[in-house]
């Protein structure tokens, strides 16, 4: 009928466990025959044949289960992000990688290895708020779902994408995210050291209503809605070569500019430019004829300050036309656009280089009109 209490008893781990028969043990009361030899080790209660009884005594039968146990909190480890563009920005829609580990902790800060499986019940989801406007666009992230893995969920994602959408937004060049973390074991246990809140703006410390946890120490990203144009460039001189320019541009909210930060992305040879004319359609080797002579395209490469200027050499004297140039997006369809207007942003962009088409008599050297 006695009752043993203690105030040392830890449990440094998740679930739950049982005691054994004899595994919780007294050999204290015993301790003067234990020194003086009167009593044998074990947990016996009738006589051996020294005469002598056990010198210990403890629980008989299985325990009931304690717990289930559950962490005591969760913390940041680490957090990165890398930009699609090695300048800091992505496009929405183009790919880019994040990673982060959260760990489940005890209370004297060491990982709980038995987080995992259905003891597991944390979920983490990605909040994203541009420059403290209060409005968390997570739902535009498009990520997998992480599991936990011996008290670790290691989140490592190199293709996570902002989704464009129907209508041109943004710039989102202060871009912050964060994970927001629940238990759903009660709601007791939560991640420390909360600073955001993407659903309001101002210091969420300050006003004691954070939620998340910035990532990648509060440092921003940008995402920008993109597209690619090709010029339209006429030359009079048929022996003369010619220079069209592709711009990629990003809405800055108002109307379509230059992106002069996009120094990487890259038209890598002429099979990614289609080149139609009343000649020749589906021409994807570089070069197409016009009239009697041809045009061959050159210059490709990576983008510089948000520009590419591809050469198309003269097609010869006499030899006046045209072609149409269609870069080929399937692999950069983050730069499409809805061109044709149908409310699908699937459109690859349109240029056409001419010659000697709009030259006018040959016979004139130099013509101008005069305003009275």
């Amino acid at each position: 009928t006695g009752v043993a209490s203690g105030s040392r008893f830890t449990y440094s781990e998740v679930g739950y466990f049982r005691f054994e028969p004899e595994a919780v043990y007294d050999d204290g009361f015993t301790g003067i025959d234990i020194a003086a030899g009167d009593c044998s080790d074990g947990f016996s209660n009738t006589l051996d044949d020294n005469g002598k009884y056990s010198c210990k005594f403890g629980n008989s039968e299985y325990t009931e289960w304690f717990g289930r146990f559950v962490p005591d909190h969760f913390v940041l480890n680490s957090s990165s992000l890398t930009s699609a563009c090695d300048l800091g920005f992505s496009y929405m829609d183009q790919p880019f990688s994040l990673a982060y580990q959260i760990e489940a902790q005890n209370a004297g800060n060491t990982k709980t290895k038995n987080y995992q499986g259905d003891f597991a019940k944390a979920t983490v989801d990605l909040v994203a708020e541009n420059n403290d406007d209060g409005v968390n666009r997570a739902s535009r992230l498009l990520i997998p779902k992480p599991e936990w893995s011996h008290g670790v969920l290691d989140f490592n994602a190199p293709a996570i994408r902002f989704v464009r959408a129907t209508t041109p937004d943004g710039p989102f060049d202060a871009l912050k995210l964060g994970v927001k973390l629940k238990d759903n074991d009660g709601d007791i246990t939560t991640l420390q050291s909360l600073d955001m809140n993407a659903t309001t703006s101002g210091d969420c410390v300050t006003a004691g209503d954070c939620d998340a946890k910035v990532l990648i120490g509060g440092l921003e990203t940008k995402v920008r809605f993109g597209r690619m144009t090709v010029g339209r460039v006429h030359q009079f001189m048929e022996n003369q070569s010619l220079t069209l320019p592709l711009t990629t541009e990003y809405y800055d909210g108002v109307t379509f500019s230059k992106n002069s930060m996009d120094s990487c992305t890259t038209l890598d040879d002429a099979s990614k430019v289609r080149m139609d004319n009343n000649q020749q359609v589906n021409q994807l080797d570089g070069s197409i004829n016009i009239g009697s002579g041809s045009t061959s395209v050159s210059g490709f490469g990576a983008f510089s300050a948000g520009e590419l200027r591809l050469s198309l050499s003269a097609p010869g004297l006499g030899n006046s036309g045209f072609t149409d140039l269609t870069p080929q997006l399937d692999s950069m369809p983050w730069l499409r656009y809805d061109w044709d207007g149908n409310g699908a942003h699937d459109n690859d962009p349109n240029g056409r280089a001419s010659w000697g088409m709009y030259r006018g008599n040959k016979n004139v050297i130099y013509m101008r009109e005069r305003w009275n």
